[in-house]
This record gives C-alpha cells, structure tokens and sequence, in this order.
C-alpha cells in the first residue's frame, strides 16, 4: 500500500536525462512494470521567508480491482521550533497547560485514592462512566503532549543542507521527511479525539440543568437498547458493503475500496443512492443490491433506529415530569444562568474573605439565611434526594426521610439536610398543626396535605393540556 514506506525507492535529482535513464532503468529490472501495485513521487521544497519545509506526495494506488486511485498529500512542517517572540508565548502558554493537567491528574489521583480506601475497593472510582471518561481524556492529553515532544525533537531536519538547488541530508542522500509526516498526522488525529472526548465531557455537564440535558438523558435511556441494536446494523452495513465491492468495485471509484464501500454505504442508508449510475455498469447486479437494501436499511432498520431513539425520549420525558411532580420540584427547576452565578460564587471560596458578605449570604424562599460557601451543590442535592422522591406521595416526614437516606448508604448530616430544604423551601406549612394534636391526628393530617398535593398536581397537568390545545386550535377559544 502507498500508505507506508516498504519497497524499493529510486532518488531522481534534477537532471532530467539522469532521470529518464534512472526510468528507463527501472522499467528493464522489472521494478515498474504491470505488477506494480502503487507507486509515490515525492519532492521537498523550502521557503526561507516562512521558514518552512513542504512535503509533496503523489501517489498511484493500483487496486485489487483493477482501478487506479490517484492521490496527493501534503503536509507543511516547521523548519525550526521556537525561533521567535511569538513561539517564545505560545512555550509559555504550553507550559501552562502542562501545569494545569498534572494538577487535575494529582486531584484526579487523589480522589480514586480516597474513594478505593473508603469504598474499599480498588477500581471504585471508575465504576462512574464520567470518571472513566474524564481519566480517558487526561490520557489522550498526556498522548497529544508526547507527540508534541517527538515532534520538536525530530532529527529529520537538523540533519539536513539546504542549497539553491538541492536539499540533501549530511550523508548525501535525499531528504527524508516520512517520520515528522506521521508524527504530525497522529498529532493532529490524537487532537481530533482529544476534542471528541472533550465534548462527551461537555454533555455530561449539561446534565446539571434540566432545560440543557435532554440530549444527554435521552442517550442515557437509549444507549443500552441502541448499542445491542448496532450489532444487527453493523452486521447489515458490512454485508451490503461487501455486495458493492463485488458488484461494482471494478467499475466505480467509491466502490473500488472497502473503506471506500463503508462510507458510501452509510451515504446510500441518507437517500443518496443513484441507482440509475449502479444499473449502468451492471443492470442486474443494480436490482439484486438496490431492491433489498431500500427495504431492509431503508424502510426498516432506520426506522427502528429512530423508534429506539424516541422511546428515549419519552422516557425521559416521563422522569422529568415525574420528577416536576415530586418534592424536589424546585430543584430540577433552577434557573442555568442561577446556577453560573452560584457556581462563579462558590469558586471564589479560596479567597471568601475578601468578598462581599453579600456574596456569601442565600437568602431562602422561606426567609432562611444560607452560607452559599457550605451549601450543597444541586448535583449533590439531586444525588441525595432523586432515589428518595415519591411520586405519589410528595410530603414525608422528616425523620423518616434522614433514616431512608442513611440505609441508601448515603451519608449526609442533619445541617446539610436541613438547608437543602430551607433552600428549596421544602418544609410543609405547620400553622394548621396543634401543638397538642396526637401522633394520630398528626398522620391524618399529613395523608391530607398529600392528597392536596396530589389534586394541585393533577390540576396543574390538565390546565397545561388544555393551554396546549388551545395553541393548537385558538378558534376553541
């Protein structure tokens, strides 16, 4: 294959009777002939008011199936490294990247080990996928930095002598610049799926903010049933994309290839199949692959796809409004711009002394008064208080409530759980309590406030109903 350096590699200078001899000479040894299967020009050339080096590639790939698949690379590669102000700042800037990922890595670390000698368990920390992701981006940094280092330390062009009308390395021979070609592609291919990584990331996140994790909650509920499915898919997709390599890969460029077949394949599953070009070259062999595959991949298997897709979410639609019902309500309800803000705030702890005492006041709905530096996040709220929520019955005794949490092997203080409910101003109103009343009277009561609960839910559900009909069919009004 042309994609890497094995064979024989003949230098042609710029000579061009030396080199049409040199041609001629490889035609009469048989080392370009009708059994070559690819072949690579490649020229160097240097800028020295850019100071940089372009890598030129043509390559002729001669296929199994009978077509030729020309291509052209290039690549442009630094002569040198650091040799100005500008890469002087950007030196700087890495440096301090690198210093900011070893101190996640430390914090990292720290935390798997503290939660493997509390859990007792050596792996605990990574039994989170958010962890497990988070620790595969670190790596995938660490990879980017080592190629990095390659890079500025490639020897291929300290060892070379740069003239007017050669480039030549110090043994006389050509240049070579194969090893920093790879090295930067991998770099960059390394970046590609650093960032990748870093927006799996970014939807985890999301999922602090009910009106911003649909998407990633919808995955979560989908993912299980999608991946089992992608089995019969990928199954599917290979079995077609072998038919159009046997079918038309001598015929057709996109299909001369299996990596070529693939991505047509996938193409042809959106509505971009030509069937008229297929029934072209074979007529036959057009009906045989294009009939079965419209029914199949088309009609079917996408459809399933997009089934498993809204069962998603529709499931998670019903948490959420399940949720929306529940007395943590006014949690899943916080505002994201209110969460930025207490987030920004509660970042400044380090330095809390020096803010304004306002700052670090949270004023309650009920006219509690919060330190903002020690309260629960909501991410932390929600992980007490989601396994906890009743649906049918929002109000719970407070007592019964800590005695649950702690047998869910949840370990909260009574201080936290009292201001997360003088935060979210989750107390039932006492005034119609007695203070003699019976432990009796004291229970019927609170079956009574559920049921109120209840109806004020239930009404709440049927006048967004009728609000959404009467959008739809204003003349109702």
């Amino acid at each position: 294959s042309g994609s890497f350096d094995v064979g024989y590699f003949q230098y042609f200078d710029l000579n061009q009777t030396f080199a049409k001899e040199k041609l001629a000479e490889l035609r009469r040894q048989r080392w370009v002939n009708e059994g070559t299967q690819w072949c690579r020009v490649e020229a160097v050339v240097y800028n020295p008011n850019l100071g940089n080096f372009g890598v030129l590639q043509f390559v002729m790939d001669f296929d199994n199936s009978g077509y030729f698949r020309p291509r052209f690379n290039k690549e442009i590669i630094n002569a040198a490294n650091y040799a100005n102000r500008v890469d002087a700042a950007r030196a700087a800037m890495e440096f301090v990247v690198v210093l900011l990922w070893g101190t996640y890595v430390l914090g990292v670390t720290t935390s798997a080990i503290v939660l493997a000698k509390l859990e007792k368990r050596t792996w605990a920390y990574f039994a989170d996928p958010i962890n497990v992701l988070f620790t595969g981006q670190l790596v995938m940094f660490a990879l980017c930095g080592a190629l990095w280092v390659s890079i500025v330390n490639d020897p291929s062009r300290s060892n070379l002598i740069v003239d007017r009308s050669q480039i030549l390395d110090k043994s006389q021979g050509p240049p070579s610049f194969t090893s920093s070609v790879l090295l930067n592609q991998s770099y960059y291919i390394a970046n590609g799926l650093n960032i990748l990584l870093t927006v799996f990331r970014l939807l985890s996140f999301f999922r602090v903010n009910h009106n911003l994790s649909m998407l990633t909650d919808t995955l979560g509920f989908m993912i299980g049933e999608l991946f089992q499915f992608g089995f019969v898919l990928l199954t599917l997709l290979v079995a077609f994309m072998l038919m159009t390599h046997v079918y038309f890969g001598q015929y057709l460029k996109q299909f001369s290839s299996l990596d070529d077949c693939f991505v047509n394949v996938f193409e042809f599953l959106f509505s971009r199949a030509d069937f008229f070009i297929l029934a072209e070259m074979d007529f036959v062999a057009a009906y045989v692959f294009f009939l079965p595959f419209t029914f199949i991949m088309v009609f079917v298997v996408s459809n399933i796809t997009i089934a498993i897709i809204l069962d998603g979410y529709t499931a998670m639609q019903a948490r959420m409004e399940q949720l929306m019902m529940s007395n943590i309500k006014v949690v899943v309800e916080l505002s994201f711009l209110t969460q930025v803000w207490h987030g920004f705030v509660r970042s400044m702890s380090p330095i809390k002394r020096i803010l304004p005492r306002k700052w670090a006041v949270m004023e309650t709905p009920n006219g509690a008064m919060l330190n903002r530096f020690k309260v629960l996040s909501r991410h932390q709220v929600l992980d007490i208080l989601t396994n906890q929520a009743d649906y049918d019955n929002p109000v719970s005794v407070f007592k019964t409530l800590k005695e649950n949490i702690k047998e869910g092997g949840k370990e909260v203080s009574e201080e936290d759980l009292q201001n997360i409910f003088d935060r979210y101003d989750a107390w039932v109103d006492p005034i119609d309590i007695e203070p003699d009343m019976t432990e009796m009277q004291i229970k019927q009561f609170t079956i009574l406030k559920q049921s109120i609960y209840t109806i004020m839910a239930d009404q709440k559900r049927i006048d967004s109903k009728i609000n959404t009909l009467v959008e739809i069919f204003p003349t109702l009004a």
